[in-house]
């Protein structure tokens, strides 16, 4: 069956990502070697479809020890996002430093709120500098989405916060 997949793995429409996800869970449980070479063989090959299906299929199999695997596709700009959210899927903070970098306004919008929020879900509380600079974003949804994260996380962000009110750095 696995490689009966393997042939179809570079197909990215979207009945076919759902069939991986229904799938993969159950060759996983039964095959994890195949499914774990398999997977890797797709990472390393050339082709950025098998390697984007790899890293979902890695998030949502939740294959926590393959963070360090994920690493270097943060480099890759068509691959990017994905990563970024697989890496807080599964739960790695091997990317950690690479996705802090994505946190400057001069970034994509949704590649900052996907950073963002993944470094929240790995409990990475020390960007509150990062977020106060995106308070000033040029875009709503930037300063939106960083808002709504702060107010989420508030608990982690509120001496911060209330510093920033102390000083009346607010809206400056």
């Amino acid at each position: 069956v696995i490689p009966k997949i393997d042939e179809k793995f570079d197909d990215t429409y979207g009945l076919a990502f759902r069939a991986y996800q229904a799938i993969f869970p159950a060759l996983y449980e039964n095959y994890p070697e195949d499914v774990r070479a398999m997977l890797i063989e797709n990472l390393n090959g050339s082709n950025e479809d098998r390697t984007r299906n790899a890293i979902s299929m890695i998030a949502t199999l939740k294959m926590t020890d393959m963070g360090e695997k994920l690493v270097d596709f943060l480099d890759v700009e068509k691959l990017r996002g994905t990563t970024i959210d697989a890496l807080g899927t599964i739960g790695s903070n091997a990317g950690n430093e690479k996705i802090m970098e994505f946190l400057t306004p001069d970034n994509e919008e949704r590649l900052i709120l996907r950073a963002t929020k993944t470094l929240l879900k790995l409990e990475q509380y020390d960007i509150y500098p990062e977020l106060r600079i995106l308070l000033d974003h040029e875009f709503f949804t930037v300063r939106e989405g960083v808002i709504d994260l702060i107010a989420k996380n508030e608990s982690h962000f509120r001496p911060n916060v209330y510093r920033d009110l102390r000083d009346n750095k607010v809206n400056q």
